[in-house]
């Protein structure tokens, strides 16, 4: 690859608006680690599993909304019209797409789980409502992105999806933990 394939490929999707809402993102992120962190009393494991859950949130981003090439920005406000069109032209690859939206936000439901269990048990039961409110925000926040930077497709869709996938990662990720922790005390689980 020549450099100027290069160049064209990677570097020149920086325009200033994505240079400036990838400074926003990752400023947003250094203040909210330090602001968890000066509010509560965190274990070193805790740390580190919200610094991967940053990192993870960084990543996801990146790849949707500060490295793809500019488009018109359009809205699809309909909520499961990506059903519809699956139906509509028999394809399973809209299906695949929308299953894909809902794994994307495992991870960070599965670690930020795992970071508040290892809190209090009162914060690990709410933790999945939490857990689940900041997916769908994360989600808005990725399809507003999209939207007004022009990379994407602002879908309904991809945020009731994401937030499913928040939900699903944190409530099971919950259920294992509260049955590893009965079966390590003694009592099986039937």
């Amino acid at each position: 690859m020549s450099f100027s394939e290069f160049f064209y490929t990677y570097i020149a999707i920086f325009t200033p608006d994505r240079l400036a809402g990838l400074l926003v993102v990752s400023a947003a992120v250094v203040v909210a680690f330090a602001l968890i962190r000066r509010i509560s009393r965190m274990s070193a494991r805790q740390s580190i599993l919200l610094c991967l859950a940053m990192i993870y949130v960084f990543c996801i981003y990146f790849v949707t909304v500060f490295s793809r090439p500019l488009e018109s920005g359009v809205a699809v406000f309909r909520p499961f019209e990506s059903y519809r069109a699956a139906l509509r032209y028999h394809s399973l690859t809209i299906l695949e797409y929308d299953l894909l939206n809902v794994l994307v936000l495992v991870p960070l439901g599965v670690l930020l789980e795992e970071a508040s269990g290892q809190a209090s048990r009162q914060l690990a039961k709410r933790a999945v409502g939490w857990i689940t409110l900041l997916g769908a925000l994360i989600s808005l926040s990725i399809e507003i992105l999209q939207y007004v930077l022009k990379c994407g497709v602002f879908e309904t869709d991809d945020i009731i999806h994401n937030t499913l996938g928040a939900f699903l990662a944190a409530f099971v990720w919950y259920h294992i933990r509260r049955r590893c922790r009965r079966w390590n005390q003694g009592s099986r689980p039937t």
